[in-house]
């Protein structure tokens, strides 16, 4: 006849270690994810780097796009630099007390041309003599510019796109800032305005 212990048999050693280090490494994991998680949960968006507006200008140019780039081309946005290097420009920046060149002036930079505020890897690929371009008013476009983004219009501003740029033109253009002395939007509109392309499907 066959007796059984009244007493639960014990593991061996080597079995009841692995058993406590398997639920130790449990206990380990599960704060380490949390701890991911939130910091995944928690990270400020990527900011978005400038890619200049000769980028633009690879699909916003021609008469398949309703000339936009050639419209900008036009408008004193494209010559802002530029302008600054004019007698004109010269003397406002001493009206304003700007020391050396106006056309290497911080103060003159921020609003005479793009993305001059931002930090120098993110404004890496453009130049100020570009003047005031594409992404001035409609945000930094490394991110949207992108064929598989741009034409869809939540994901192109879920990376960057600018949905206001009205927002963008008071930046600059506001009364009491720098040699701003009125600025109506309605009216300003229009000397920049550049129809969007039909959309082809492309």
């Amino acid at each position: 006849m066959a007796f059984h212990s009244a007493w639960p048999s014990r593991k061996p050693d080597k079995q009841r270690k692995a058993g406590s280090s398997r639920v130790r490494g449990h206990l380990l994991i599960l704060p380490l994810a949390g701890i991911v998680l939130f910091s995944c949960a928690g990270d400020p968006p990527r900011p978005h780097a400038y890619v200049g507006s000769e980028v633009c200008a690879k699909c916003h140019a021609g008469a398949d796009a309703n000339r936009v780039q050639e419209t900008w081309q036009g408008t004193a946005h494209a010559k802002a630099w530029q302008n600054l290097g004019s007698l004109r420009g010269g003397e406002i920046a001493r009206e304003m007390g700007v020391k050396g060149k106006a056309q290497q002036a911080p103060e003159c930079l921020e609003c005479h041309a793009t993305g001059q505020t931002a930090p120098p890897a993110l404004r890496a690929l453009i130049s100020v003599e570009g003047g005031v371009g594409c992404e001035a008013c409609h945000g930094p476009g490394a991110d949207y510019a992108k064929k598989l983004v741009m034409p869809e219009a939540r994901e192109a501003r879920r990376h960057g796109l600018r949905p206001d740029p009205e927002a963008a033109c008071t930046g600059c253009h506001r009364v009491g800032f720098a040699h701003i002395k009125a600025f109506d939007y309605a009216t300003r509109w229009p000397l920049i305005a550049h129809a969007l392309p039909a959309k082809t499907g492309r």
